[in-house]
């Protein structure tokens, strides 16, 4: 003999396996993001500089020394900067970038947030309340009952105290942020990407220490000397870098997660080994 239930409610359930077939998060927030022992290598056919202008500039001191039988004395004197206008220059294209390798120890960034894309997931232990189940079979080996012979019976209104349920499934689930305190990511291989070109469009200034002329000018006579102190500035600016056919690949020892907060939405779950402890039963009908 067999029960058929069209809708039951079960108050909540004991769930011993949660296989999501589409799981939505984010985006994720990530206290800190550690990124420890990055390689990474490049190759281009060229590079081109647009825009670039040169600009020299000199800073000029006297540095003196006077040494007599009954007084010495000795001091330094700026006399000033020069600086000239900038020097505008043509586009200059540079040669192969071959081979150009940069090693990076550690990478900290701080709240980071990273937007995930669907994936699948598996949940163990799982507490889940408010669940529908229809086309419910109870028990589903049917029972007999000694002695009595019905041909139908209909009730309504049964709290039954546990029952179990092969497999159901829910729609939609939902509930608090996940926190994650720490997530390691080791031995990260990035293949290598053909990129056409890499445009930087920022201004890129580089400026040129060069130091004093050595050795200096000046003159020396025995209980005098002077000497002209001359540093000469060079500060290139470049309007614009373009990076043609560029080759480029990486590798990253270890990415570190910490205190990560995890906003998700499950859909279309399917739940197996469900142990329900309260079960109401609307209506029922045995045939």
């Amino acid at each position: 003999m067999r029960v058929g239930i069209p809708a039951l409610a079960a108050q909540q359930a004991n769930l011993q396996k949660i296989d999501i077939g589409g799981l939505s998060v984010g985006p994720l927030a990530v206290g800190q993001l550690v990124v420890s022992d990055t390689h990474f290598a490049m190759n281009s056919a060229g590079a081109l500089l647009r825009d670039v202008t040169v600009t020299f500039g000199l800073n000029i001191k006297i540095q003196w020394k006077i040494d007599l039988e009954l007084f010495s004395d000795s001091g330094t004197e700026p006399l000033g900067d020069i600086s000239f206008p900038p020097i505008p220059l043509p586009d200059l294209p540079i040669g192969p970038l071959n081979d150009i390798r940069l090693n990076i120890p550690t990478l900290t960034a701080q709240a980071a947030s990273v937007q995930a894309d669907q994936l699948s997931l598996s949940l163990s232990n799982v507490t889940a309340d408010q669940i529908d189940v229809t086309g419910t079979t109870l028990p589903t080996g049917g029972f007999a009952v000694g002695g009595v012979s019905l041909t139908s019976v209909e009730g309504d209104q049964i709290d039954v105290p546990a029952a179990a349920i092969d497999s159901a499934t829910v729609a939609h689930l939902h509930g608090d942020v996940i926190t994650i305190p720490n997530l390691e990511l080791g031995n990260v291989a990035l293949p290598n990407a053909q990129i056409p070109t890499i445009t930087n469009a920022a201004p890129l200034t580089v400026p040129l220490d060069l130091g004093p002329l050595r050795p200096p000018p000046g003159m020396d006579i025995g209980f005098l000397s002077i000497a002209v102190l001359i540093t000469p500035s060079v500060e290139t600016r470049v309007g614009r870098l373009d990076i043609s056919d560029v080759s480029a690949g990486a590798t990253i020892g270890r990415v570190s997660l910490r205190d990560i907060t995890l906003p998700y939405d499950a859909l279309n779950l399917t739940l197996s080994q469900l142990g329900i402890t309260t079960l109401a039963v609307p209506s029922f009908a045995i045939s």
